[in-house]
């Protein structure tokens, strides 16, 4: 679910879009739901947030409470921010895996497959400089 299909400028609206999804999801039966930069939904209330981002965090904590007890629904969530999400959020997170920057090999594997057009020499200098 991207995050531009929850979002809006208009007073209500996002928390409105957010709950009408997870209410059409439940209906569905099996589904699974992929919350993509959940940081930008779920920002810790630490910070300084506007309140219609609590608003929003509101609802999200509250419908990822309610898909707690369904076994029809899977909300995956992923985010590069780990440490700005809220506390709340996080303690509805059962599993956290940890995807680690690539190393050496592993980049020179990633532009190879890639960069066809680079030669091996460029190849190793890209893998070596990124």
């Amino acid at each position: 679910m991207p995050l531009e299909s929850i979002m809006s400028k208009w007073f209500g609206e996002s928390e409105s879009k957010l709950a009408k999804i997870f209410n059409l999801c439940q209906k569905y039966g099996r589904i699974i739901i992929f919350l993509d930069e959940i940081d930008s939904l779920a920002t810790s209330r630490n910070f300084d947030l506007h309140e219609g981002s609590r608003r929003i965090l509101s609802v999200l904590l509250r419908k990822i409470d309610s898909f707690e007890s369904s076994d029809s629904v899977l909300v995956i969530c992923a985010t590069n921010r780990k440490e700005d999400l809220d506390k709340a959020m996080l303690s509805r997170i059962d599993l956290s895996i940890k995807f680690d920057l690539p190393k050496l090999m592993e980049r020179h594997k990633i532009f190879k497959l890639y960069a066809k057009h680079l030669t091996k020499n460029e190849l190793e200098k890209l893998s070596s400089s990124s």
